[in-house]
């Protein structure tokens, strides 16, 4: 019995490290779709490989399964990269100061969307806003 329950710690360790390289299909994926991309890190999340990486100038976050199918991507962006409809629905929150700004696409589901990051001055609070690219307020916080 123990020796099962330290077999299971191990494989839950080992799902959740750091990897230097992921499998070639998934390494083939991720070279097609993000060519010429510098700093590249592998982490392995159970069976989903992530990439951290800079693409194009811009900080980026890819996952993949590990049949090397793309599931999403988040690219951090200048507040002068966002779209003036995004922009027009993110100052809702006209008292609140837009802090970070990731657009993020997905395979499934919505396809692509905005996350709005706020945050006030002399508070420790946050708000975030998930936009679409039309302006559409998905979700907020």
């Amino acid at each position: 019995m123990l020796i099962a329950l330290l077999a299971l710690i191990l494989a839950f360790i080992t799902s959740c490290y750091d990897v230097h390289k992921a499998p070639k299909k998934v390494q083939n994926t991720f070279d097609s779709m993000f060519p010429g991309s510098t700093r590249v890190e592998w982490e392995k999340e159970l069976s989903v490989f992530k990439a951290e990486f800079i693409h194009d100038e811009h900080e980026k976050d890819a996952w993949f399964s590990s049949e090397g199918v793309w599931i999403n991507t988040k690219t951090k962006i200048l507040l002068t990269e966002v779209p003036d409809t995004v922009l027009s629905a993110a100052h809702e929150y006209s008292d609140w100061d837009i802090d970070d700004v990731v657009y993020c696409e997905r395979a499934e589901g919505i396809k692509a969307y905005y996350l709005i990051e706020y945050d006030k001055e002399y508070s420790e609070r946050e708000k975030t806003a998930r936009i679409r690219p039309d302006g559409t307020i998905m979700m907020d916080m």
